[in-house]
């Protein structure tokens, strides 16, 4: 095997665990325990847990076509399902229900929303999210031409998929 297609199976694999990690942290951010979290992503909802996994990673692949940069998609899909964990897991602690559609409303008020948080934890996550972009950066430039690159007709069809699979 060559050394770009080997490449190309480091991403790809790299993009399968990441959304199965991804999937597991946002079902974790809900049931607020490890344990309780396992046993029921594999004893009890394995099949929603699978599907899950299968439409985060569908989201990976369609900002992978967007962007067409492997290393500036992981950092937006890490970076949106990161933030989008902690609010979950933040709402289901205080209020015991998860973000529902209607929550979104609340977004047109930043003020609102960031006072509801510590600001520890903002400082703490923009730090991450700031060591994260600068890391995923210099990988970017570090791997060159190395990593795969869409044409532009697989770019419109993965961004496709990814629009016409969230509605």
């Amino acid at each position: 095997m060559n050394k770009k297609r080997l490449i190309y199976l480091c991403q790809g694999l790299f993009m399968v665990a990441s959304s199965f990690l991804v999937g597991y942290l946002l079902d974790y951010a809900q049931l607020t325990s490890f344990s309780y979290s396992a046993q029921m992503v594999f004893k009890n909802n394995l099949p929603v847990y699978l599907v899950t996994v299968m439409v985060l990673f569908i989201i990976y692949l369609g900002l992978y076509g967007l962007f067409n940069r492997f290393f500036v998609s992981t950092t937006i899909f890490y970076v949106f399902f990161g933030i989008y964990g902690i609010a979950d897991h933040l709402k289901v602690v205080y209020r015991s229900e998860p973000i529902l559609p209607s929550d979104l409303m609340f977004l047109g008020n930043i003020k609102e929303l960031l006072s509801m948080v510590k600001v520890g934890l903002i400082v703490w996550v923009v730090a991450l999210i700031i060591v994260l972009t600068a890391l995923c950066v210099v990988l970017e430039r570090l791997s060159g031409k190395n990593l795969l690159r869409f044409n532009p007709i697989t770019r419109v069809i993965l961004v496709l998929v990814m629009v016409l699979e969230l509605g």
